[in-house]
């Protein structure tokens, strides 16, 4: 088979960023709860320990308003009109950046399973101690900037991939789909030196020591942009 037809150059060579996503930056604390003294007793123990807090009757009035926040959603699982887990559904359909735990005085084994397979941090019975449900919050907070940190150290190497010649990308894109060198040299039609000296310059310039952190270095870029067919 032709290479144009199996490795098209745009495909390994043209990026396109994906739109930005409106998200604010700051790590926040959203109580969705039809109690209104759950609500300001939870809003007051948070504000008291430094963080921007948000409330909300609703999880319709949640969409609305602070859905696209970065931070973490302390949500009732009875509320009036969409239900704690059903707003679990929505935020993965808004692919949210906010993580979730689920507050509930009468949840199920069966709720707390579905919660959990949809993405919740936790699933928590009340009544529960504020100071609980901080510590809960530090550990989400220092998850995310370890994550955090990650991701910009990646997000950097990948800038490099743009650094590449037109072969060296082809040859990156070969590698990462797990072709051995003379695999990539029959593709590309060289031999198997040349690969080897692409594939040296490749590791080089991305500042990679092995294949797998290629791979990650790839899997990283595409979080962000995607490759056009």
């Amino acid at each position: 088979m032709a290479l144009n037809a199996r490795y098209p150059a745009s495909r390994m060579c043209k990026y396109v960023k994906y739109g930005e996503d409106i998200v604010q930056s700051e790590f926040s604390i959203q109580i969705i709860n039809g109690d209104a003294g759950v609500r300001e007793s939870l809003k007051h123990h948070f504000y008291s320990a430094g963080r921007k807090v948000y409330c909300y009757s609703s999880a319709e009035e949640f969409l609305r308003r602070g859905a696209t926040r970065r931070g973490c959603a302390l949500i009732g699982l009875r509320l009036s009109g969409m239900d704690g887990i059903a707003l679990q559904r929505e935020l993965i359909k808004l692919n949210s950046p906010i993580r979730v735990i689920i507050l509930s005085a009468f949840g199920s084994i069966e709720q707390a399973v579905t919660a959990m397979r949809l993405g919740a941090a936790d699933f928590i019975e009340q009544p529960v101690l504020p100071e609980q449900l901080l510590i809960r919050t530090q550990e989400l907070l220092k998850a995310e900037e370890d994550a955090d940190l990650v991701r910009q150290k990646f997000a950097k190497r990948t800038v490099l991939v743009e650094t590449l010649t037109f072969r060296e990308k082809q040859v990156f894109t070969l590698i990462v789909e797990g072709l051995c060198n003379r695999q990539i040299g029959d593709a590309l039609n060289i031999s198997h030196r040349t690969v080897e000296t692409h594939r040296e310059r490749v590791m080089q310039k991305l500042h990679a020591k092995s294949v797998p952190d290629l791979v990650r270095m790839w899997f990283v870029a595409n979080s962000h942009m995607r490759l056009t067919a």
